[in-house]
């Protein structure tokens, strides 16, 4: 950056390097060039200015045809340069006055003056705050006051129009929690768009007395997830409800499931159910048997929903053949299908097994069918693995964002584990850090831990809504985490692939000098099969450490 010679210390977006004694004029702010709050350099005596722009080549002004490095686009996309550049005046979303727009918005723009956000006094509760709407009068309203006056308006028009009294008292009573919880715009938002779930919780229930979770969930788990969510949890708390330890997503599952079932053809319904009740036992008896609900296995209400589709989508074809039952079935059927679908194969080969055992079918199912053969996914390259951690331990990124692709990157820990993190998961012990996982019980790092330490402190106010949440990355549907799209849109962000995860992990463990395919397992929580393959395709001498291995660890079980 000080175009001088000297040990590179961070590596930015579009090659551009920072020296150890320009390091720390890189910060997370706003460009003053593109106006994108990203990662920028800060210069003695000039503007901050993020690399996109800094390695921008000059162009010629449409105006005044100077040839200049920093410039700008108008609303029809000429380059100006910043002494011709005048953007067209328009009406600002905040304020309502016609004048130079700052900042293009959802839905249109933001004056200048809006965008600096000038403190005004507050008409209605007398505070130095953001004007947010003027008045007839000239006077300025903070937004939180005239949310609160839209509020009154939104209540007072919804009295009188639900057609049981009792649905209009539990409407207001959900409104008011709100209103206690959230911020006076998203209150406001939610009188006209729950309403509607309110309206149809009439429908099926004639009095609060009446109210019942499994008719709540068989009407309603095709809503929107999270809306639903939040009025489940209300009426919980209200005593509505009986409290349950099943999650939202489970209970949508159940429902979910008994639709297909009931939607497969007449044919083949029974034998379905069947099948769905033989997974319903062993799921039961795990539970019996004090197993946790959120383990991996066929017993989770989301194997069992993965299940019933795969064999809803078999017996579907069956029907389109003209099939009038199971027992018309033969192999060569069976054959063709798994070779249309060999990523669902061996779902239908226990499927096929399990009703030659119940005598739905006579003959036994024997193919040469094998699942798909296994290959090992390609690591991250190592000097964008450096850049990343860099940028990540140096704060040029989210605190939250950092912490997801550390945990991914230097860790290996997968996407749906990370999500199940909890608080309670960390122990301290002096300085040091550890997080148990399901296989290990990691020592966090002492940079990782200051930021792990930092990140807890930050989001000690948990979600205002679910205030009993206790995952470390929690989301805004009740007593839940944060949604695995979630954290694939944060790899995205910085062009991390999920299936990268574990074979950068392995890789970083084999160029450390631990290649003890029995440690992988246990660090990693993969299974010996695929430690086995990862450590044959990064070891050009197999043998040699394998014996060494035995020496050192014994054999892998």
């Amino acid at each position: 950056m000080c175009e001088k010679d000297g040990r590179i210390k961070l590596k930015l977006d579009h090659g551009v390097r920072v020296c150890e004694h320009c390091a720390g004029a890189v910060k997370r702010g706003r460009c003053s060039y593109c106006r994108q709050t990203r990662t920028v350099i800060l210069r003695a005596g000039q503007e901050p200015i993020c690399p996109a722009c800094l390695v921008r080549p000059p162009a010629m002004c449409s105006q005044c045809e100077e040839v200049v490095k920093y410039y700008k686009h108008d609303w029809e996309g000429s380059i100006l340069c910043k002494k011709c550049y005048r953007p067209k005046r328009r009406r600002c979303l905040i304020c309502g006055i016609i004048n130079v727009p700052q900042k293009r918005a959802r839905g249109g723009h933001i004056c200048i003056d809006c965008y600096e956000k000038p403190l005004r006094e507050c008409s209605v509760c007398g505070g130095q705050k953001i004007g947010h709407r003027k008045t007839e009068e000239g006077k300025f309203v903070c937004k939180d006051c005239y949310y609160r006056q839209l509020i009154i308006q939104g209540i007072e028009s919804v009295k009188g129009t639900f057609d049981s009294p009792w649905l209009e008292q539990l409407f207001l009573e959900y409104i008011e929690e709100k209103d206690r919880r959230q911020n006076p715009e998203t209150v406001y938002k939610s009188i006209a768009r729950d309403k509607p779930l309110f309206e149809k919780l009439g429908q099926h229930f004639s009095g609060p007395g009446e109210l019942n979770r499994a008719v709540f969930w068989r009407n309603f788990y095709e809503l929107h997830r999270t809306r639903t969510g939040q009025l489940y949890a209300f009426l919980q708390e209200k005593s509505y409800l009986s409290r349950t330890g099943v999650r939202t997503d489970d209970l949508i599952r159940q429902q979910r499931t008994l639709k297909l079932l009931q939607s497969m053809p007449e044919d083949f319904r029974e034998v379905a159910t069947a099948y769905h009740g033989r997974l319903t036992a062993i799921r039961q008896k795990k539970l019996d048997a004090n197993w946790e609900p959120d383990d991996y296995g066929i017993g989770t209400l989301e194997t069992i929903d993965l299940t019933i589709r795969f064999i809803g989508k078999f017996i579907r074809s069956l029907s389109k053949r003209g099939l009038k039952g199971i027992t018309e079935v033969t192999s060569d059927i069976v054959d063709e299908y798994i070779a249309d679908n060999r990523n669902i194969g061996g779902c239908i080969v226990d499927f096929m097994h399990w009703l030659h055992r119940e005598k739905y079918i006579l003959f036994k199912y024997k193919s040469d069918w094998k699942a798909q053969k296994y290959s090992v996914s390609r690591p991250m390259n190592d000097d964008k693995y450096d850049l990343l951690v860099d940028g990540f331990l140096n704060g040029l990124h989210p605190l939250k964002e950092s912490l997801i692709c550390l945990f991914a990157l230097v860790y290996g820990i997968r996407i749906d584990t990370m999500l199940k993190i909890k608080t309670r998961d960390f122990r301290q012990d002096g300085k040091r850090l550890f997080l148990k996982l399901p296989y290990v019980e990691l020592e966090i790092h002492d940079v990782v831990a200051v930021m792990v330490q930092k990140y807890l402190n930050e989001t000690s106010s948990v979600n205002p809504f679910d205030a009993e949440n206790p995952y470390l990355f929690y989301g805004w549907a009740y007593n839940e985490p944060l949604q695995y799209d979630s954290v694939r849109n944060v790899f995205s962000k910085h062009r991390i692939q999920a299936r990268q995860i574990i074979p950068t992990a392995v890789r970083n463990f084999f160029d450390n000098g631990v290649r003890s395919p029995r440690v992988w397992m246990k660090s990693l929580g993969i299974s010996r099969r695929t430690a086995a393959k990862y450590y044959e395709s990064y070891n050009p001498t197999v043998l040699e450490e394998m014996n060494l291995n035995k020496r050192l660890y014994g054999s892998i079980k």
